[in-house]
């Protein structure tokens, strides 16, 4: 485990990561887990889930934890005929004692930091095999709380496949040690009033751009940075017992390393961007919302870099709110630029949907902060018509060599335009401004 930051870190215990067994009730927890593994060739799956009620110290929260795990755990574990109990979790509790002795020490990523976590593959799995027993204790870190357990989820049986699915081929990876010694990294960046770019006055040149008309989720772009349609609480609304498994759930599901970032980054805050590299996909998916579900293991398993981007709900306003969010799309899609330069920037409809955001605005946004760190998006649309027009948009405003500078100074008028005929506005106001755009008869 290695902390990296720019600036200085203040030597505050509570500013660090509470491990389990820096708490009172680790040496109970720790026997019982010892006497699981030791038993582990006579364990049912009813018995894995009285563990679970076992490593609550309040009898009837534990009573609780039994209901609310037990349908959807035994269903689960009898359909995988105890490969999971037999040869997965005596991985994971080997894990988590290695991971004890080894005395991992790393600080959460504060605010107003350029900063970075690093972690193995398998210091990784060490902290998701704790998360999965729910030994992590609620921590308050500058009044924020980090949730990271994973057995609040087991009430459904697809989350549990997933997360199994993680622990068996993690499991199975590990065996290479060139797999396990592989880096994760969790880097908060922070963009300082006097590092923000002068917009009105840029000359930076709108860079390339794939629209993909596709029913294409994001994370289908295995080569391209992925942008997260972040909530400031990384991770959204899991893990939880019902959560809304939209974009940035989904994420997690898939890419279950993620869910580290919420013990690290506990929130994202107005000025910063959170980019994490080098997580796997584990697991495939079909569905959305309470139509989830876990459509198998990812065969061809790769890594990818994943930018979280939270935006304003209730969509761009005033001048301030339009450019805090360009401004939060520039340091989220820099701080992935400043570590891989050759990748482009996978993005959609950022900040719409249920925020409220203007699809054409908010597509229009991007282009500029991804041209201010000399980024190539991709977008997809998600086989919606909701910007329909950005294609011949991108087009002329690159053919008539538009800086950012004079983009901004039209969009800012426009924030509140929900007009279908957005994208021809604007360029009528880059024309009025003397903005020498193609036009119709000059264009093939």
């Amino acid at each position: 485990v290695s902390t990296q930051s720019t600036g200085n870190w203040q030597s505050m215990e509570k500013d660090t990561v509470q491990f389990p067994w820096s708490h009172e009730n680790w040496k109970r927890e720790s026997e019982l887990l010892k006497k699981f593994l030791n038993e582990i060739n006579e364990k049912q799956p009813h018995d894995l889930v009285n563990l679970f009620g076992e490593l609550c110290t309040e009898n009837t929260k534990a009573q609780d934890i039994i209901r609310h795990i037990k349908a959807s755990m035994e269903s689960f574990l009898v359909r995988d005929n105890g490969d999971f109990i037999k040869n997965t979790l005596p991985v994971m509790l080997d894990a988590i004692f290695k991971f004890e002795a080894s005395n991992p020490k790393f600080r959460y990523i504060k605010t107003k930091e350029n900063a970075s976590v690093e972690l193995t593959k398998r210091d990784a799995f060490s902290i998701m095999c704790l998360a999965f027993f729910g030994l992590f204790k609620d921590q308050i870190f500058h009044s924020f709380r980090t949730l990271i357990n994973l057995h609040v989820m087991f009430n459904n049986v697809e989350f549990i496949r997933c997360f199994c699915n993680y622990f068996k081929c993690a499991a199975e990876n590990l065996k290479n040690k060139e797999w396990a010694e592989k880096k994760v990294i969790f880097n908060r960046r922070y963009l300082n009033v006097e590092d923000e770019p002068k917009w009105s006055k840029s000359k930076a040149l709108i860079k390339g751009l794939e629209v993909i008309n596709e029913t294409k989720g994001i994370e289908t772009f295995e080569d391209s940075f992925q942008v997260n349609f972040a909530d400031p609480y990384p991770g959204g609304t899991i893990p939880s017992p019902r959560p809304d498994v939209v974009q940035e759930e989904i994420l997690f599901l898939i890419y279950p390393e993620l869910f580290v970032t919420t013990l690290i980054i506990p929130k994202i805050e107005e000025r910063d961007a959170v980019v994490v590299f080098g997580v796997t996909r584990f697991n495939k998916y079909e569905g959305y919302r309470t139509s989830f579900k876990f459509a198998g293991d990812v065969k061809k398993k790769y890594d990818a870099d994943i930018i979280f981007i939270d935006a304003i709900p209730g969509g761009t306003n005033t001048d301030k709110q339009f450019k805090r969010e360009i401004n939060k799309a520039y340091i989220g899609f820099k701080g992935a630029k400043d570590k891989v330069a050759n990748k482009k920037i996978a993005t959609g409809h950022w900040g719409c949907g249920a925020f409220g955001g203007i699809h054409r605005f908010k597509a229009a946004l991007q282009l500029m902060a991804a041209a201010q760190c000399e980024a190539d998006l991709q977008y997809t649309t998600f086989g919606t018509q909701d910007v329909s027009g950005l294609e011949d948009f991108h087009r002329k405003l690159v053919e008539g060599k538009v800086t950012v500078g004079q983009l901004w100074k039209v969009l800012r008028h426009h924030y509140k335009n929900r007009s279908k005929d957005f994208f021809n506005e604007v360029l009528k106001g880059l024309s009025e401004k003397g903005e020498h755009l193609p036009t119709e008869s000059n264009t093939v």
